[in-house]
């Protein structure tokens, strides 16, 4: 899985114009009539709902070159475009400058646009100089250097800390299957998994690897996997209420978020109290923590191993996304 790549793009160059003369039996010396060169075809980036990962980009793209011109008044083809299919969901831009934000299937951005042709000796006749003996070359294709980075789109986000159960859930309540395991960073990239229902309403929802205290300042791989929380439309905080310390946990998730990126805590989210049917102090943990954050953000206890409350949560789910 690869969510960010640098890119050297290069638009065609355009072909060179042509010198030529009409020639015929009893015409030593003919009008010119060299055609003009073909423009450089243009580097386009496409937006598809068919890629996942920015896996498949070169390092180089170069578009095709335009064909030359030729005698008798014959232009040259245009080159072919180069076009490059990323996922839905992939910013591009320059250092700070961002080009465009592809969010939807299809969309295309001319990154480089092709040279135009050259002109063939024709374009130079004057009534003073009735052979022109030149023509021009084609024009260089426009170069630029550029990051694709791709931020996963969701309905909803799944965010907790490693081994939470985040990708359990998930695997419950979608058509996703990310690897599960018992140890900390199971989930190494995003799986997006759609939530179906009954009347054919469908909404999304993405397994966000596991964050750790510091991710804000990209320790572990935190910038690589916080980029991704930045689209989801709604955030639920899958707290494992079976351990120590539920409410500290939801802090610090919370913490890493806003320090990422001001602000982000305040969107629409959800706390999803999972391994709440633990045997020990899960049922203490749950009510504790129902006490301590109160009404600010609803909880919906789940056993998402045993699927227990499961349909309930996908009916909450639903609602916050509706709202």
């Amino acid at each position: 899985f690869v969510d960010f790549i640098r890119v050297k793009a290069r638009g065609g160059d355009g072909g060179d114009g042509c010198v030529s003369f009409q020639r015929e039996k009893y015409l030593a010396k003919g009008p010119p009539n060299g055609g003009n060169g073909g423009r450089g075809g243009n580097v386009i980036i496409r937006a598809t709902s068919d890629e996942s990962t920015l896996k498949r980009m070169g390092r180089m793209c170069t578009a095709k070159r335009g064909q030359n011109g030729l005698g008798a008044g014959r232009h040259g083809t245009m080159g072919e475009h180069l076009v490059i299919e990323v996922p839905v969901g992939t910013v591009v831009r320059e250092r700070d400058n961002i080009y465009v934000d592809l969010t939807e299937h299809n969309q295309e951005f001319v990154l480089c646009r092709g040279g135009a042709g050259g002109y063939g000796n024709p374009h130079f006749l004057t009534t003073e100089n009735r052979s022109p003996k030149w023509a021009t070359r084609g024009r260089k294709g426009e170069v630029r250097e550029v990051e694709l980075e791709l931020k996963t789109i969701a309905d909803i986000g799944l965010v907790g800390l490693p081994n939470a159960g985040k990708s359990t859930l998930l695997s419950s309540i979608s058509n996703a299957h990310p690897k599960q395991a018992d140890y900390a960073f199971t989930t190494l990239h995003p799986f997006v998994g759609t939530v179906d229902y009954a009347d054919q309403y469908q909404l999304t929802v993405a397994d966000i690897p596991g964050l750790i205290q510091g991710a804000h300042r990209n320790i572990g791989l935190g910038h690589a996997f916080l980029r991704h929380v930045e689209r989801a439309k709604i955030l639920v905080y899958v707290i494992d209420v079976s351990g120590p310390s539920p409410f500290d946990d939801l802090k610090t998730l919370q913490y890493e978020l806003e320090a990422y990126r001001p602000g982000l805590t305040k969107r629409q989210s959800l706390i999803v109290a999972n391994k709440a049917d633990k045997v020990g102090t899960a049922k203490e943990n749950l009510a504790k923590l129902q006490e301590q954050v109160g009404s600010s953000i609803p909880i919906v206890p789940v056993s998402a191993k045993y699927e227990k409350n499961v349909l309930k949560l996908t009916s909450v789910l639903r609602k916050e996304v509706e709202r």
